[in-house]
């Protein structure tokens, strides 16, 4: 499994060529096999990433997609004060496999004894999952798998190596208006990624929705995130509705928060505790559906900051 670091992309890069990649192809597949309860050996761990090109690709290959309405869920992971990494992750599918994804994913929580599904007190076995055995925790995380497997939908997260942007990141971005935090940042890279999967396979310009979870920490920027990249004319024509909501009302959002955590470890894992075994549930979830991720380091960060102050005038 291999998650590669990559510049920030400009809307002016040539768009990559058609056909989905390989690694993304095989893990999908995977002959239906779920790798919870496998050996490693049944499972192939470099199913996700190539960096975030290969969305572009799976977009185009998949292209239903963009037939519709695309609606965005994202979730954050690794905002804490002493987090080496932040990462920014969710699904991107039409507004009707949401609709189908929301009933299936409820039926699975009901049936399981839960309201709502939170993946950092999964993790803990605090409130809901109190108590909960391991053979239970995997029947669960395994039927939840099932449901994003069933549904049109796909993968995305972008990761920041936090101490290289502190270190490299200059006082105009950390602070102030024209501030580039490290959820600017990803929530960027998201919408780039999206709008050229879209570009790629000639569709027209079309309303992409962006749902994101609303947290106290981050609901006074979010909205101005967004807004900023509005008013920038590369996005200007794709991106239609925002809106916040909160994990126990919005299914799409749980899943969400289940990605972007596991991105979190993962990319985490990679950098600085490189000998450890990928986490069994970010297997599960590279099985359940295509996911493309990427994260930015030090000299991705100096270039990025470079480009931006020069054209966009910061």
């Amino acid at each position: 499994m291999r998650i590669r670091r990559v510049r920030f992309p400009e809307p002016s890069d040539p768009l990559p060529g058609t056909g989905l990649s390989e690694g993304v192809q095989a893990g999908h597949e995977n002959n239906g096999k779920c790798p919870l309860g496998t050996t490693r050996g049944d499972y192939p761990l470099d199913t996700v990433g190539q960096a975030a090109h290969y969305l572009f690709r799976l977009l185009v290959s998949l292209g239903s997609i963009v037939a519709g309405m695309l609606c965005t869920y994202l979730d954050e992971s690794g905002s804490h004060e002493a987090s080496r990494v932040f990462a920014l992750g969710g699904y991107v599918g039409r507004t009707e496999e949401w609709e189908r994804f929301s009933v299936g994913w409820n039926t699975v929580l009901k049936q399981e004894g839960v309201d709502c599904f939170h993946m950092k007190e999964f993790v803990a076995r605090r409130g809901a999952f109190k108590g909960w055995g391991e053979a239970s925790r995997i029947t669960l995380v395994h039927r939840l798998a099932r449901v994003i497997r069933s549904r049109n939908i796909w993968g995305v997260h972008y990761a920041i190596l936090l101490d290289d942007y502190r270190e490299v990141a200059p006082t105009w971005a950390q602070s102030g208006k024209q501030a580039l935090s490290p959820y600017r940042l990803c929530l960027e890279f998201l919408v780039n990624v999206i709008i050229k999967g879209s570009l790629a396979r000639g569709a027209r310009p079309q309303e992409i929705a962006l749902v994101l979870d609303q947290q106290k920490e981050f609901g006074p920027t979010i909205h101005r995130h967004y807004l900023d990249l509005q008013k920038m004319s590369e996005y200007r024509p794709w991106l239609g509705s925002f809106s916040t909501s909160i994990r126990i009302k919005a299914p799409p959002l749980q899943a969400a928060d289940f990605l972007a955590y596991e991105s979190y470890k993962e990319v985490y894992s990679r950098m600085f505790d490189p000998t450890r075994k990928p986490r069994k549930s970010f297997e599960t979830l590279a099985w359940a559906s295509p996911i493309s991720g990427a994260y930015m380091g030090r000299r991705e960060l100096i270039d990025l900051f470079a480009k931006w102050r020069k054209q966009r005038g910061f």
